[in-house]
């Protein structure tokens, strides 16, 4: 029978929480014993001081022990207990999600302890851990989490550069695993739009609404979807015909009408809490599709923008 303490103290002091072999033959074993017993709080400590080992070999965070740890921890406030207080308390998040986001926040601010120039490979790291996990993007506690990293690289530009090309490596990689069966692969069209990873706007994680709203962006924009759509509107077609118009010509899968960026923006935008620091950039992405227009065919020529084609028959 292994004792929790004597466990928890073996991966502190000797080579099976320093070495990551050692780490992933022995290691992750004993941490899991600490876990069952029910010390999150250990196991958080733990985590913080073995993640970074992890750096060296990216593949080792698709170790079957590891995500199992994470995942268990993840749902650790999802106890009948915790959730009966929370729903007394109406907190959110939990007390072991909220330590996990104080280890996080400890990890970045501490970069130059585990001997690295900025928190982009500390970001990066966990960034990768999170969404690797079975059904992160409907579990609350790690979009909690990922909301505290991307907030760290918003204001960071190499960060920000790094974080956005993982959503955008996620958000191709789902939508290729979603796309319908060999008729849609034959016809290039899948008429009952695109999944979503975020199909509704996620208002309690804004900073984490930026980057997967700005790979949808780039997604439409780099297929050529948008500019056709705004040539198709400028000569004015009904937005529905314009979407399938745009889409035939761009040899691409069209999205629904409600998921085009303009909408997605604008409902985040009404959604995110007014005092949150991210509702002015999420206006500025609204406006910025409004306010497109047609490039113009000749000198001279100032073609109208297209903006309120989007909301024809929704306003007075």
């Amino acid at each position: 029978r292994r004792i929790p303490l004597a466990c928890y103290t073996s991966l502190l002091l000797t080579q099976l929480g320093h070495s990551l072999p050692e780490l992933l033959d022995r290691g992750l074993a004993l941490l899991k014993v600490v876990q069952d017993a029910g010390r999150m709080d250990h196991v958080l400590e733990i985590l913080m001081y073995i993640t970074p080992l992890l750096m060296s070999d990216l593949s080792c965070i698709e170790n079957a022990a590891f995500k199992n740890i994470l995942t268990t921890l993840l749902s650790a406030d999802q106890s009948y207990i915790s959730m009966a207080k929370s729903m007394i308390s109406g907190t959110f998040p939990g007390p072991v999600t909220r330590e996990a986001g104080n280890m996080l926040e400890k990890m970045i601010v501490n970069y130059e302890k585990y001997g690295k120039d900025s928190p982009k490979e500390i970001i990066d790291l966990w960034v990768k851990i999170l969404t690797s996990l079975p059904g992160w993007n409907v579990n609350n506690s790690a979009l909690f989490l990922l909301d505290i990293l991307c907030s760290h690289s918003f204001f960071n530009p190499p960060i920000h550069s790094a974080t956005l090309q993982v959503t955008n490596d996620l958000q191709k990689k789902f939508l290729l695993e979603s796309s319908g069966g060999i008729i849609n692969w034959i016809t290039g069209v899948n008429y009952s739009g695109h999944k979503l990873l975020f199909p509704t706007s996620t208002a309690q994680f804004p900073w984490l609404a930026y980057f997967f709203l700005q790979s949808e962006d780039i997604h439409c924009r780099e297929t050529g979807l948008w500019a056709a759509m705004v040539k198709q509107l400028s000569e004015q077609k009904p937005l529905e015909d314009a979407l399938v118009s745009a889409s035939t010509q761009c040899e691409t899968s069209p999205p629904l009408s409600s998921q085009l960026p303009i909408y997605r923006w604008l409902q985040q935008a009404m959604d995110t809490p007014p005092d949150h620091p991210m509702v002015p950039i999420f206006w500025q992405r609204f406006f910025q599709l409004f306010l497109s227009r047609p490039v113009a065919t000749h000198e001279g020529e100032e073609p109208r923008g297209v903006g309120m084609s989007f909301f024809v028959g929704m306003l007075n």
